[in-house]
Formats: structure tokens, sequence, C-alpha cells
């Protein structure tokens, strides 16, 4: 037996221990109570995978061409985050639109424009990458604010395109200018933290300045979106989906019954369905819906590119081995620019729908990011689908165990971020290389 073997049979019976001491210290009813919420657990398990995988896809995404460990990447989900919620609640802020909208506008489109133009001019990617995002950022907060005010898509265009754009520059101003003097890893990951720094204290600044001049507080706030709710029930091998509400002015609540022989929209005794009804199965919101369309889309367009456009390919052949690839006439610049690009603007959304699920604050992207960390690791660095898999395991864990502690005793929640790291170290024991167990070739 070689010594890998040794390790990992040591490894699945440390693990089996591990569940048995588990199982026999949990009382049997807090198993109980947690096997019947189960529906609602996997249910969860789908939002707060969505959100693991938006985040932690663009970590995936930059250490693949990059090759370090970006620690600024959940500050930039953060600008994204604010980016959408100043978009969505302008209209309600003392005055800010003619005062502050109008000079970010016009400065956005001057620059945008100049970018463009000079890096189509001299043929500089970098440049016209930069400054038609810009000129998108620009656009998209000119109809928002005068056009379509609260629109839900151009909020959640403008978090992907200013979380875009912050990334881009970072990568410009920062990682690039290091990487050209002849940086290292581990100080190209220690520059990222300071980058992290500057953009977190940079929104510290921006919320002090909200409330001293605007007399408005940006921290710790509801987003503001009026998230619906509903609600699951199977009842005689009928699922009935609706959506109940004590506002409700009709006598009837609009409903989806999914029957073995068919689906069919009906009307529901509003008194009947608040009153009368069992507990539901299961409850969610529309956020699950936008989350789960948006990691759909996502997984969808992220495959089509890479395995049939030119760019897909030259984006995987640099992540492979960035030297042959320059060899073989690709232009590296170029890829490496989109990866950041489309990192930012994954954790953008991410950022947005994290901050619609609990509150909008400066520290957002600090206390998820050492999750998405998790979950990239878990996954294989530098692997999608193993950070897709990753993101629901973690999450599941999560879920569940948070569910398991609540059954024993309420304040044992507190201990729900030692879960998925449990798992995460215990996974790794076992395959150090991750789910993917991608291996890498060095140039």
């Amino acid at each position: 037996m070689t010594l890998l073997q040794k390790k990992f049979a040591i490894g699945i019976i440390v693990i089996i221990a591990l569940l048995i001491l588990v199982y026999s210290l949990v009382p049997k009813e807090a198993w109980g109570t947690s096997y019947s919420q189960l529906p609602q657990v996997l249910v969860d398990t789908i939002l707060l995978g969505n959100l693991y995988f938006l985040i932690a896809i663009g970590i995936t995404m930059t250490f693949s061409v990059a090759k370090f460990a970006n620690f600024a990447h959940g500050d930039v989900a953060t600008v994204g985050a604010y980016a959408a919620y100043l978009l969505y609640n302008f209209a309600i802020v003392n005055g800010a639109v003619n005062g502050i909208v109008q000079p970010i506008f016009i400065t956005g489109v001057v620059i945008g424009a100049v970018l463009s133009y000079f890096g189509k001019i001299k043929r500089n990617s970098t440049f016209l990458m930069l400054g038609v995002a810009i000129l998108i950022s620009a656009a998209i907060l000119g109809i928002g604010t005068y056009v379509l005010p609260q629109n839900l898509i151009l909020i959640a265009a403008e978090a992907l395109i200013v979380s875009a754009i912050i990334s881009l520059l970072s990568h410009i101003l920062v990682y690039k200018p290091l990487s050209n003097k002849g940086a290292t890893l581990v100080q190209l990951m220690v520059a990222s933290i300071g980058v992290a720094l500057i953009i977190r204290y940079s929104l510290y600044e921006m919320t002090w300045y909200s409330r001293q001049f605007l007399k408005t507080e940006i921290a710790y706030q509801s987003f503001g979106v009026q998230l619906s709710n509903f609600q699951a029930w199977i009842m005689n091998g009928t699922l009935l989906i609706a959506k109940p509400s004590l506002t409700e002015t009709s006598e009837f609540i609009p409903a989806i019954e999914i029957s073995p022989t068919g689906i069919a929209f009906k009307k529901l005794d509003a008194f009947e369905v608040l009153f009368n009804f069992p507990q539901p199965l299961i409850s969610f919101t529309d956020l699950y819906i936008w989350s789960s369309a948006t990691v759909l889309a996502t997984v969808i367009l992220l495959t089509l590119m890479f395995k049939k456009t030119k760019i897909g390919k030259a984006w995987r052949a640099v992540a492979n081995n960035p030297v042959l690839a320059a060899a073989c006439g690709i232009d590296i610049d170029s890829v490496v620019n989109l990866a950041w690009l489309v990192a930012g603007a994954l954790a953008g959304l991410g950022g947005l729908f994290w901050a619609m699920q609990t509150q909008i604050y400066p520290e957002l992207g600090w206390m998820i990011l050492l999750n998405a960390f998790a979950v990239a690791v878990l996954g294989g660095l530098g692997s999608f689908w193993g950070t897709f898999a990753a993101s629901y395991i973690l999450a599941f864990a999560e879920q569940f165990g948070v569910t398991l502690l609540a059954s024993i005793d309420p304040q044992y929640t507190g201990y729900r971020f030692l879960i998925p790291f449990t798992v995460f170290l215990l996974v790794l024991y076992l395959k150090p290389e991750g789910l993917a167990g991608l291996k890498t070739r060095k140039a």
C-alpha cells in the first residue's frame, strides 16, 4: 500500500469515526426535526449555493490566468452591491439626483469616450475594454436615474459593470505592474490584501460622507427591494405553489398546481390558505428564482464561450500554459483583461444578491470572502465545474448543520461558519487537489 493510499484509508476511518461521534452526541429528537425540515434545507441550499458560486467562480477565473489568490475579490463584490444600491435608491436620497448624478454621468461619458478612442487608435485592448465598460456604466446610470428608476434589470447591470471596472482597474494599476517588475505570487497576494483595504475604507468614507452631508444612512441598511414570498404544499399527491398575503384584497389567491396529469393555474380561497392550510413544505422568495436563473445563464454562456468561441479557447490555453499560448500568437493581455472583467462582473452580481438577502454594508464582501475561497479551493482552483459542485456541497453542509444545531439549541447556530470549513478540511485531507483533481503544467 502506497503512502497516498494509507493516507486516504486513515482519512476515511477518521471521517467515519467523526460521523459516529456526532450521531451519538446529537439527541434523536434533533435528528428527527432536522430530517423533517430537509425539503426547506434543500431549497435554501440552492440559494446559498448560487451566491457562493457567483463569488467563488471569479476567484477561480482570476487564479486560472494570474496564478495568485485575489483577496480583494470580496470587496469588489461589495462595490457592485453599493453601485446597485445607490442607483436603486437615488430617488429617495435628499436631492442627490441633480447634485451628484449629472457630474458622474458626464465624467463617465468623457472618460469612457477618450479611453475607447485611444484604445481603438492605438489598438490597445486594455484601454478599449475599460473605455467601453465605463461608457456602458455611465449610460446605465443615466437611464436608471432619469428614464427607468428602480428597474431591477438596470441595477443588476450596474452592479455587474461597476464591479467589472474595479476588477480590471485593480489588475491594470496594481497587479500587472507588480508582475512586470518580477513580483512573486505571494507578493501579489499581499498586494491584493492592500487593494481590498483601499476599497473597503473608501466605502467607509462614502458612508461617512452620506451620513454627514446627505443626512442619509447607507450602511447596515436593507437593500430596499420588496421580495415576494412564495409557499408550497403537497396535498393529495399534488404540489401547490402560491403567494399568500395578509394584505390580499381579493378573496382568491393565484396558485400553480403541479400534478401527474400536468400543470394548471387555479385560484385558492384566500381565507382557507392563510388560516386553514397546513404548515408549508417549503418557503422561498423571488430572490431564489433570480439567482438560480442568473447561475443557469452564467453556466450556459461560459460553457459555450469556453468550448465554441476563439476567445474561450484562447482563455483555456493561457490558463494551461501562458508561454506556449503566447508562442502560438495569442494576445495574452486581452485574455487576462477579459478574465478580470468577467470575474468582477460575476462578483458584482453575487454581491448584489447577498445584499438583497442580508444588508448592505462595507464589510459585506469580507464576510463572505473566506467561504468563497473555501468553495474555490475545494472545487480545485482553476476548475469551473469543480467550483460549481463545491458551491452546493458546502451550502448543503452549512444549511443542514445550522438546522441541526438549531434543533439542539438556537444559540449554537453561531457556529454555522465552522461547518463548511470542517467539510472543506476533511475533503482536502482526502483529496488535496480538490474535487476536480486538476494538475497544471508549468511552463
